[in-house]
């Protein structure tokens, strides 16, 4: 059987060798254009590949969450009624007394340091505007009238007021604290019949608690300051930019410009 099958395929293989092949190519093949053959038959795509092309798009555009600054963004109030007049010293060493007379004589205003301090300067003010910040919150809210004596956290206020939590920063506010406090205020504001005298600071106390599991202020306005920022409409609001101010004088001119 094996040899009866070579022998045939012998003699088939001689018979093709004898008989060339003749092929005829149909014309419409050959008269393929260049333009023709160059053509890409678009890919086809299900709907649910291209959703997910489109989602791993989305997903690489996603933009990167920017670091955190250490920045407290908040809203800074100013007392428009102080705007006016000039209740803080421009300068952080200044020792003369500050003194005002308005040309009717209505209005007066001294201000004077305890003897081992400074004027309360308009860098120590940016603790005020911080404090009258959260008390136009509670107001706002309308459920109770705010305290006098507001706790607050010692890392909040370094960074509601653009300051680093550093040892330097922390001594450079107790240090406000103390000359808010013992700056001495005599005005006729909000006493223009002169019917009595009285002597105040901007601040009654000031306390700080340091311990490993707490750190926090408590500070307690002056009657006279806390019924001035309670008082309806008497607040001012202040762009953030103000507490990236250096200059004192930028910062006046900032203040008298809001009036």
């Amino acid at each position: 059987m094996k040899k009866f099958f070579a022998r045939f395929l012998g003699r088939l293989v001689k018979r093709l060798e004898e008989e060339p092949m003749n092929i005829e190519q149909p014309q419409e093949i050959l008269n393929i254009t260049q333009t023709e053959v160059a053509v890409i038959p678009p890919k086809v795509e299900f709907a649910g590949e291209a959703q997910k092309k489109q989602n791993d798009k989305t997903i690489e555009k996603k933009p990167k969450k920017k670091p955190s600054t250490g920045v407290m963004e908040f809203d800074p109030r100013d007392m428009m009624e102080l705007m006016e007049f000039p209740f803080i010293s421009l300068s952080k060493n200044r020792k003369k007394p500050i003194t005002y007379q308005s040309k009717d004589g209505k209005i007066k205003v001294r201000i004077s340091r305890h003897t081992e301090h400074y004027l309360a300067s308009i860098y120590d003010w940016d603790i005020i505007l911080l404090v009258s910040a959260k008390m136009q919150e509670i107001i706002n809210l309308g459920s109770d009238a705010p305290p006098r004596t507001l706790i607050i956290p010692r890392n909040e206020i370094l960074r509601a007021l653009h300051k680093h939590n550093g040892k330097k920063q922390e001594k450079d506010l107790k240090a406000s604290l103390a000359r808010l406090k013992l700056t001495g205020i005599e005005t006729t504001i909000r006493n223009e019949n002169g019917r009595y005298d009285a002597g105040f600071g901007f601040l009654d106390s000031w306390g700080y608690t340091d311990r490993k599991d707490l750190k926090e202020i408590r500070i307690t306005l002056s009657q006279w300051l806390y019924d001035g920022i309670c008082k309806k409409g008497s607040l001012l609001k202040v762009s953030q930019e103000y507490f990236r101010l250096t200059s004192s004088l930028k910062k006046f001119l900032y203040r008298t410009a809001r009036k």
